[in-house]
């Protein structure tokens, strides 16, 4: 089973915080993840600076576990397959709104919505 992305949502983060992506991933080998990237990330951002992607078990953070190196994930590794989902479902909230006409694109930010296996799965 491949690594892949559950769920993804846009974070306003309050009213004057950075906004970010958050996501769901299951990972056969480490089991479900939570990962957050901010929506700046850019490519330019992983080349220069690493990938900032910041990944915590779910499971561990029920038991109040947040210590580094006892809830700690390698972000590089899922940065790709999160930015990707992000985009994904960017695209998916602009479709809609065009589609549709119904909602306001603003409106749609920030409801979680499952990734499509094409676009949300690496191996």
């Amino acid at each position: 089973m491949a690594v892949r992305v559950t769920s993804v949502a846009h974070q306003r983060n309050g009213v004057a915080g950075d906004p970010f992506y958050v996501a769901l991933i299951d990972d056969p080998e480490e089991g479900q993840l939570v990962a957050i990237i901010p929506c700046s990330a850019t490519e330019d951002d992983a080349e220069q600076d690493g990938f900032p992607c910041y990944v915590l078990g779910v499971d561990k953070l029920r038991e109040g576990d947040v210590a580094f190196a006892s809830n700690s994930y390698r972000g590089d590794h899922y940065y790709e397959l999160v930015r990707a989902a992000a985009l994904a479902y960017e695209a998916s909230l602009f479709n809609e709104h065009f589609q549709t006409g119904q909602a306001a694109l603003g409106e749609s930010l920030g409801q979680p919505r499952e990734r499509p296996s094409a676009l949300a799965e690496s191996s």
